[in-house]
């Protein structure tokens, strides 16, 4: 499975690894779990880490997606890609859904994502 995740309670951070491609459905599919998931509180702090991950979603999938939003407005969501695609289809749907650079932030460095996070070594 090219897509994981996992919650730390203790420290209000929701990780999500991703690598290979990564399908429309997989995506919907773990963000149902995670949702469900009784640690699951929509004000955490995600790190999703996609540096090894590409996608093929087409504008319409990201739209999709969005729609599925249940986050706090105090949330923040720190993506890391490595893939220009992958960088391209985080900022349309950080677009589309018109989310400020405080809530979603897309990064190109685990090490300056994590920073903005809040989250130590």
């Amino acid at each position: 499975m090219p897509l994981a995740f996992s919650i730390d309670k203790k420290n209000g951070v929701l990780y999500l690894k991703g690598t290979g491609e990564l399908a429309f459905e997989e995506l919907v599919s773990v963000r149902e779990k995670f949702s469900q998931d009784a640690d699951f509180h929509p004000s955490l702090r995600v790190l999703c880490d996609f540096s090894l991950a590409s996608t093929e979603m087409t504008p319409e999938e990201v739209r999709k997606f969005g729609q599925l939003r249940n986050w706090a407005p105090e949330a923040r969501i720190a993506v890391v890609v490595s893939s220009e695609v992958l960088f391209g289809t985080v900022r349309m749907y950080q677009e589309m859904h018109d989310l400020p650079a405080d809530h979603l932030r897309v990064f190109r460095d685990l090490t300056e994502a994590r920073e903005w996070l809040g989250l130590s070594d």
